[in-house]
């Protein structure tokens, strides 16, 4: 087994499996080994949760208790922020919340790789966010959306050619 000579060799995307088909590369690295670890953990501690019957269980154990908690607490605090209409966004944000906190946790196992360390996972996951955010604002407000981003002269200035659409 091969050590790290430097804390900073753990950031380094180092292929498993080389696949190449024509100027595409599709190989197996370190961070999609540990995305799918981190996905596929999860998943497993949500199916062994379930009962029998399907679903989960009305007196919880311990591990559902955990997941219950984090589940009220990101509802908790959507609903305290966003009020009753943040509902219809609690499962992305209850998503995002947990793969941050999975990517993380798998990023505390010594010679393990943090997904969330990589400028191209948060600049995706931010953008995905802002993307979807303004979608919501424009599906809700109109192009009048635009307006609550411009000060007051400007507001002025491009009120006419927002409220032509």
């Amino acid at each position: 087994m091969q050590f790290l000579s430097s804390p900073l060799e753990q950031f380094q995307i180092l292929p498993i499996v080389q696949l190449h088909l024509g100027i595409f590369d599709f190989s197996i690295t370190n961070v999609t080994l540990i995305l799918t670890l981190g996905i596929g953990s999860v998943i497993f501690v949500l199916y062994s949760l379930l009962s029998e019957e399907g679903n989960f269980s009305v007196v919880p154990n311990r591990i559902q208790f955990v997941f219950e908690m984090f589940y009220e607490l990101i509802f908790n605090m959507l609903n305290d922020v966003v009020g009753p209409a943040g509902k219809n966004y609690f499962p992305y944000v209850f998503t995002l919340f947990t793969f941050v906190v999975t990517s993380n946790v798998i990023g505390l196992v010594p010679y393990s790789f943090t997904i969330t360390s990589q400028l191209i996972v948060t600049f995706a996951l931010a953008l995905m966010t802002f993307v979807g955010i303004n979608l919501i604002c424009i599906r809700e407000h109109g192009m009048n959306f635009f307006l609550f981003i411009f000060t007051s002269r400007i507001r002025y200035l491009f009120s006419d050619l927002i409220s032509a659409y």
